[in-house]
């Protein structure tokens, strides 16, 4: 820690330069990525406004370092960032997977990221792929540990197999959904099983 201070705000100054669409060679590819990492471990909150204005890249790319430092300062109130940048006209289509894919991280554990993540997998405007993958990945994403489950996971397990049992049968007109809610609903099961087994007893 200590040039701690020194990194932080050549972090921000680096930051604050101009957005430029100009290609870049492969060593800066992720430079933003790794200037928001500088500034998320140190738990520097200053560029939260500007990360917000920024997410949509001069190339037409999302920022996806932007994206990582608003969740991970943010918390669950990155998902009002995430569907005010959805809604954002010069947001191009191919691009709005990842701004569901935050919601998804708080899928039953907010009522706003349920509904924003309702509204995303029934969005046209996402690749049946992408729609697939952010079904199937109930059982991965926003959980503390999806190998050992916590008791909050527990409990998040189970509103996500009640929020699948009240979507599926919407989706199961389109088949590519049909089987992605039924994948999604199978290993949540499997994973709420495995965590509600009895521990095995110690030989004597």
């Amino acid at each position: 820690g200590k040039y701690s201070a020194q990194a932080t705000a050549a972090a921000r100054d680096l930051l604050a330069m101009p957005l430029s669409a100009a290609s870049k060679n492969l060593l800066d590819r992720s430079d933003r990525d790794y200037l928001y990492q500088i500034l998320t471990a140190a738990g520097d909150r200053s560029q939260v406004a500007a990360a917000q204005t920024q997410l949509l890249l001069p190339n037409g790319q999302i920022d996806r370092g932007a994206l990582r430092y608003l969740q991970q300062t943010l918390g669950e109130e990155s998902v009002a960032v995430a569907i005010r940048a959805w809604e954002d006209p010069r947001m191009p289509a191919t691009q709005k997977e990842p701004l569901a894919r935050l919601a998804l991280s708080y899928v039953g554990a907010s009522d706003r990221a349920d509904q924003f993540y309702e509204s995303a997998i029934a969005d046209p405007a996402l690749s049946p792929e992408a729609r697939k993958n952010l079904i199937e990945d109930l059982n991965q994403d926003g959980f503390a540990n999806a190998k050992k489950p916590t008791p909050a996971d527990l409990a998040l397990v189970e509103r996500r197999i009640a929020l699948i049992d009240r979507l599926a049968p919407g989706g199961a007109r389109d088949p590519i959904m049909a089987a992605a809610f039924a994948e999604a609903r199978k290993d949540l099961v499997a994973l709420r099983d495995k965590a509600l087994q009895a521990p095995a007893k110690p030989k004597p």
